[in-house]
C-alpha cells in the first residue's frame, strides 16, 4: 500500500503462483481471511497468468 493511498475495506490479492490442483474459490478465502474480521463480498479474477482477488471487510480496520 501506498502511504499515501487512504485506508479502504478492499483488501487486494495478487496471486503470481497457483498450482493448478490449488481450489482457489470464494470458500477457500473466506475461511482464510475470517478470522481478521467480518466479511461483506470476495470476488475472485484473472489477468493473464496472474489470480487476483478482491476480500471486502464490513470495517476498514479488520482490512488494514
Amino acid at each position: 500500500m501506498n502511504s499515501r493511498d487512504p485506508p479502504s475495506k478492499i483488501l487486494l490479492l495478487i496471486i503470481t503462483y497457483l498450482p493448478s490442483s490449488f481450489p482457489l474459490t470464494n470458500d477457500y478465502l473466506f475461511e482464510t481471511f475470517k478470522k481478521y474480521g467480518e466479511i461483506k463480498k470476495i470476488l475472485i479474477f484473472e489477468r493473464g497468468k496472474t489470480n487476483k482477488a478482491f476480500v471486502e471487510y464490513i470495517d476498514i480496520k479488520h482490512a488494514i
